[in-house]
């Protein structure tokens, strides 16, 4: 089939003889850019309807300017000979297949977000085992430490325990030594003392108990020699008397 003019597509092609949205569809199908079907309604402006202008409600050559048309919207018809009753048909079966494609993009969007479910929930499932895990193994780690911890404190304190006894028995030990060195040292002082004050008290004692026989046996003498003094001389004055 030749390459139509877009004139002749507007003429054969749609619900009417203006350029709607299956006209621009026929005529991609034959080659035609959007910009070379911009161009052709600029300079033909009357070919759009009211509602196909720009800013209209159905929007065709805004679509076009923005490379996103609307193919929806198509009135499937080709006028070239086909009776109302093809025309109605063909539109129909358009309407059923769109219909069809709609459910299947619906059911299409459903799964996507169903998988999309369904990885958050093996995530998050995922996500709290290993939570859960870590969490046990964390806890058992603790615990491990704390009993090495507490096994390690009990023997220190034993050990310190020990030390402490041991260190308090030898000092105990030595200042016993060194105090009965002490003892022992300051009896043999007292006993030296001692002795040397017996001896001397002993030499007092000699020495006062000769004096004493001394001084008593010259004063014996000396009464003794008085006495006799006293008898010679009271036998003068006896006979001197008489």
């Amino acid at each position: 089939m030749a390459k139509q003019s877009l004139s002749q597509i507007a003429s054969q092609y749609g619900q009417g003889s203006d350029f709607g949205h299956y006209d621009t569809e026929i005529a991609r199908q034959q080659g035609y850019s959007d910009a070379e079907i911009l161009a052709y309604l600029d300079a033909n402006p009357n070919q759009l309807a009211a509602g196909n202008k720009a800013g209209g409600q159905d929007g065709l050559y805004d679509e076009l300017k923005g490379g996103n048309v609307d193919f929806s919207k198509s009135v499937v018809a080709n006028r070239g000979g086909a009776s109302g009753a093809e025309i109605e048909e063909s539109t129909a079966q358009r309407n059923q297949q769109f219909a069809l494609d709609q459910i299947a993009a619906q059911s299409n969007a459903n799964a996507n977000i169903q998988r999309l479910i369904n990885a958050s929930n093996q995530y998050a499932s995922d996500s709290t085992a290993k939570w859960q895990m870590y969490g046990a193994d964390a806890a058992k780690d603790a615990s491990i430490y704390g009993s090495d911890a507490q096994e390690r404190t009990s023997k220190y304190v034993a050990d310190t325990d020990w030390r402490t006894k041991t260190d308090v028995a030898t000092i105990q030990g030595n200042f016993g030594l060194a105090l009965q060195d002490i003892v022992n040292s300051g009896a043999k002082e007292a006993e030296a003392v001692r002795g040397e004050y017996g001896l001397a008290n002993t030499n007092l004692t000699g020495q006062y108990q000769l004096e004493n026989t001394r001084l008593q046996g010259a004063t014996e003498r000396d009464v003794a020699s008085r006495s006799r003094d006293a008898t010679i001389f009271g036998s003068l004055m006896s006979g001197f008397w008489s």
